[in-house]
């Protein structure tokens, strides 16, 4: 099959958990013998490459704004998509709603990624946040395959929009510690030393929060944030005034080695996501053996079990929290051996790459045009 990827900001994955579903998802299905192009944003990608993993990339140029980055990069993909004519196209981000319609008319049939709820994000404005949720309605009457991948979020479709999906969840591989040496060379931490966020620097991931209850803790440890913002906010100036001996802000990483190393050598991981599905960041710290500490939602209770740590949207709450996993060595121990077992049971790159493939090949039976999404019964 020739499959096109639309909808991100391309691979190899700079971002976030869209970008390496679409990075995991397609290398695999290359290694299946099909043919896949992930359409990347030409601004993250310099140097342009023109395979990834075996997969073909095409870069688009796009309009740098909050609003329009991926967006425009995906219109202006459209007519390429067109004229190279894929068996389907796997569209991530309810935003593209419109984008369905258009390949429709060509007769390419669409599975779509809706991701989690952006019309809950703090970054949108009112105007922004009525978009999504009309985006998020014309995703599921139009899609010929709607995917969540949590299913409290298949739920919300469920009952929202009376429109039946496919669960997909994401995917992670199992670390251990190989170079723990290279924490000291790169970033002056010692094993165990540190508490770890790994996210984009947003209001809903609460990562203030985070850093309010670090501030506040007596704890000799330190607090390295691997992340970063799309954008210029006022919400990144308030983190960084948290810079300082204790808290370190590394930016963004890209390098999946040293990723792993910082992951797995750290003391607690904190996970302060409160809009969306299942999360990849999560997953992984899962199965790289870390000590969780989550907000407590229906999203992250999904993912993390009922033997995780979970805490209120409180500085107090996480403080508490932190606490008891420093005191508790033993307990902590347990718990990261149940996160790391759930995490390999539940969570594998292969069976969602399967999963995929089994949805592109349902959808030659409902060609377009015309929605074919199934109906809750």
């Amino acid at each position: 099959m020739k499959i096109a990827i639309l909808g991100t900001k391309g691979i190899p994955c700079r971002y976030g958990g869209m970008e390496m579903c679409a990075q995991e998802v397609s290398a695999r299905l290359v290694a299946r013998g099909h043919e896949v192009t992930v359409f990347c944003d030409r601004s993250l990608y310099p140097d342009r490459p023109q395979e990834h993993l075996g997969v073909r990339l095409r870069h688009m140029p796009s309009i740098p704004t909050k609003h329009l980055h991926i967006l425009s990069a995906t219109v202006l993909a459209l007519p390429h998509v067109v004229r190279e004519k894929p068996d389907a196209v796997l569209l991530f981000n309810v935003a593209h709603a419109p984008l369905i319609l258009l390949l429709n008319a060509f007769g390419i049939p669409v599975v779509t990624n809706v991701g989690g709820m952006d019309w809950l994000r703090a970054k949108w404005g009112p105007t922004s946040k009525a978009y999504y949720r009309w985006s998020a309605r014309s995703c599921a009457k139009w899609s010929q395959v709607l995917v969540c991948d949590s299913k409290v979020l298949a739920d919300y479709y469920r009952s929202t929009y009376f429109a039946d999906s496919s669960y997909i969840p994401y995917g992670a591989v199992p670390e251990s510690s190989r170079n723990a040496a290279l924490l000291a060379n790169h970033f002056h931490l010692t094993p165990q030393s540190y508490g770890l966020i790994v996210t984009r620097l947003e209001p809903e991931n609460n990562v203030l929060l985070a850093c309010e209850a670090w501030a506040s803790a007596p704890s000799p440890l330190q607090l390295a944030v691997v992340g970063w913002a799309s954008y210029r906010s006022r919400y990144v100036t308030q983190l960084h005034r948290y810079a300082n001996g204790r808290i370190h802000f590394l930016g963004p990483i890209y390098d999946p080695g040293v990723l792993q190393e910082l992951r797995c050598n750290s003391r607690i991981y904190i996970h302060g996501c409160e809009v969306g599905g299942t999360n990849p960041a999560l997953i992984q710290a899962m199965a790289s053996g870390c000590e969780v500490a989550a907000l407590d939602n229906p999203f992250n209770r999904e993912v993390l079990g009922e033997d995780g740590l979970y805490y209120q949207k409180t500085s107090r709450s996480l403080l508490g929290v932190i606490q008891e996993a420093i005191r508790d060595g033993q307990s902590s121990v347990r718990r990261r051996a149940v996160a790391r077992d759930r995490a390999l049971r539940l969570y594998c790159w292969e069976a969602v790459a399967d999963a995929y493939e089994l949805e592109f090949r349902r959808v030659q039976l409902t060609r377009p045009f015309g929605s074919a999404t199934r109906k809750a019964t």
